[in-house]
Order: structure tokens, then sequence, then C-alpha cells
């Protein structure tokens, strides 16, 4: 979703152009300000934030008990995962990503689950929970962003 501030101040009005100086001379129109207070996203915008991060999931795996959820931000700057979410693409229920989750430019990291997930999951891997969120038999795990938008899925086997 792309998300536009509002500008402040009012547009200029057209410059006013003398008949005499008006051959030959096409005046500068100062561009018309737009005020969008809530716009919706186009797919051609889905999972761009504010910053112009681009937020995807790079790789969804099952291993002895954890599953994994790789998330990467291809983009040149940081965002905020704040309110953001996990859900898989056969359920409404929402997984949320803890608080405080800031992704850096051109950086992963690995969302974990399942029975047997480590107590220090270690660097740049976060726990979501000690159970487990995703089919077995295969599926879509999707990335909603603070507004519940999906900002991109991933289909594993």
């Amino acid at each position: 979703m792309a998300i536009f501030t509002q500008t402040q101040g009012t547009p200029a009005p057209a410059p006013t152009v003398q008949a005499s100086e008006a051959i030959g001379v096409v005046p500068t129109v100062e561009p018309t300000v737009t005020r969008v207070a809530r716009p919706t996203a186009s797919p051609s915008t889905a999972g761009m934030r504010a910053t112009g991060a681009s937020i995807q999931i790079e790789h969804v795996a099952a291993l002895g008990g954890i599953e994994q959820v790789v998330v990467v931000n291809r983009s040149c700057a940081a965002q905020d995962l704040a309110g953001w979410a996990l859900r898989s693409a056969t359920s409404t229920t929402r997984h949320p990503l803890p608080s405080g989750l800031v992704i850096e430019p051109g950086t992963t990291f690995t969302l974990l689950s399942g029975a047997n997930v480590p107590t220090d999951p270690g660097p740049r891997r976060v726990v979501l929970g000690r159970r487990s969120f995703w089919p077995d038999s295969g599926g879509a795990v999707v990335v909603l962003d603070r507004d519940g938008i999906e900002a991109h899925r991933r289909t594993y086997p």
C-alpha cells in the first residue's frame, strides 16, 4: 500500500501573464495539489510502505518440529513492522509480529514457531509461538501490513 502524506498549505494559482508578454511565452503552471486521506493499495504497490520498503517472504520451511518463515526487506529503507502479522492463506487467524521489530534494508530475519523452538533462538530470529501455525500438507504464508493488507505471500510444498 502506498501512503501519501498531506501537503501543507494551499496550491498556488496559475500565474497571470500580461497580453503583451504572452506572445511566444508559455507560462509555467504550478501543479495541482491533491489531498489523499486514506488511499487504497494497487497491486503494483502491494508491499510498499511509506518509506519505500518492500517486505517479502523469502522462504518457508519446517525442520525438526520448527517452522521457519524468512522475511526480507528488498529496499533501501528500514521498515518498522509494528502491527504487521503473518497468517496462513487458508486461515483468518493472524499471528502478530512482536512490537519493536524493525528490518533494515537488504536484511532478513527468521520467524520461528513449533514445539521444538529453542528458548534462545539467536540473532535475527524471532519466536512467534510454540505451536505449529502452517499446514504440513503445504499452502501459502501471507504477510499482512499494519492495515491488514496483504504485502506478500509465499507458497510452500
